[in-house]
C-alpha cells in the first residue's frame, strides 16, 4: 500500500472508533500476503518514498510477550528497549491481539500495581517493627509519637489500654505512625541490615510520593517516577527487595530485642 492508502485506512478506522486513542500512538500490524511482517505507525509517514514496506520494522521474537504477562515484568521488559523501539506485542495463543508500551505506566490499571506494592512495603515495614514495639516506638521523636497519639485517637477515640510503655497500647499507635514513620524506625533500627540509613529513607519517601500519586487522580499530575519504564522497574526491584528482607528479618529477629 500506498502512505496515502494507508493513512487514508488508519484515518477512516480512527473516526469509525469515535476517536477513541491518540492516532500517532496507534501501531498496526503489516501483513505481505498472510505473512506478517513488521508494524507501522502513523509517525512514520515519509514522503520521499512511496509505500510503507520502505519503512515498515520488523518484530523481533524478544518483543513479544504472552498476555498473561505480570505487569512488572512488562516494566522490566519495556525498561531493556526493545529492538525496534520501545514496544512489545502482546500474543494470545497465536494471534497479537495488541502491544504494550510506555503509556500504560500511566494507566489506572498499572496505577493500581504500584499502589499494591507500596501498601505490601509499608505493611512489612510495620509487621517488622512490631516485634518489638517498644524499641520502635523509641526510634520516632516525639513529635512523630504525639503526631502518631493524635492519629490513633481520631480513628479509634480515646481508649486506654495500660502495658509497660504507658496508657495506649504500643501495637495500634505504630500501625497509626505515617508512611515515612515507619522509614525512620527501619532505618533507625536497622531492620534493613544490609541498606543505609539514607538509603532506606529515600526509599520510603518515594515510595510514599508514588502511593499518593496513585491514590488520586487529577489530570495533569505527573509520577514520582516519571514515564520512563528503567526508574519504574528500578523502583518496582527495590521494594520488592526490602519487602523480602523485612519478612527475613522479621522472622530471624523476633524476640532478639
Amino acid at each position: 500500500m500506498s502512505f496515502e492508502e494507508t493513512n487514508d485506512a488508519l484515518i477512516t478506522a480512527w473516526d469509525a472508533s469515535g476517536f477513541a486513542y491518540d492516532l500517532p500512538d496507534r501501531v498496526s500490524l503489516v501483513y505481505d500476503g498472510k505473512e506478517l511482517v513488521g508494524w507501522y505507525s502513523y509517525e512514520m509517514y515519509d514522503s520521499d518514498l512511496e509505500q510503507i514496506h520502505e519503512v515498515v520494522r520488523p518484530i523481533y521474537p524478544s518483543e513479544i510477550v504472552s498476555a498473561d504477562t505480570p505487569a512488572f515484568k512488562l516494566v522490566r521488559l519495556l525498561a531493556e528497549r526493545p529492538k525496534s523501539g520501545i514496544i512489545l506485542f502482546v500474543l494470545d495463543h497465536e494471534a497479537i491481539v495488541g502491544t504494550v508500551s510506555p503509556g500504560m505506566l500511566a494507566s489506572p490499571v498499572f496505577r493500581l500495581c504500584l499502589f499494591s506494592l507500596t501498601l505490601e512495603l509499608e505493611n512489612t515495614a510495620l509487621d517488622a517493627a512490631m516485634r518489638n514495639p517498644l524499641a520502635s516506638w523509641n526510634a520516632l521523636s516525639p513529635g512523630r509519637r504525639d503526631k502518631a497519639g493524635e492519629v490513633h485517637d481520631r480513628l479509634h477515640g480515646k481508649e486506654r489500654v495500660a502495658n509497660s510503655a504507658g496508657d495506649r497500647a504500643l501495637g495500634p499507635l505504630l500501625a497509626s505512625t505515617m508512611f515515612s514513620d515507619k522509614g525512620k524506625i527501619a532505618a533507625k533500627r536497622k531492620l534493613l541490615p544490609s541498606w543505609s540509613r539514607e538509603r532506606v529513607e529515600s526509599l520510603f519517601a518515594l515510595a510514599e510520593d508514588v502511593r499518593n500519586w496513585c491514590a488520586h487522580t487529577r489530570d495533569g499530575q505527573q509520577s514520582p517516577l516519571g514515564f520512563d519504564p528503567k526508574p519504574t522497574a528500578e523502583f518496582v526491584d527495590l521494594c520488592t527487595v526490602a519487602i523480602s528482607q523485612f519478612c527475613a528479618t522479621a522472622e530471624s529477629t523476633e524476640g532478639a530485642d
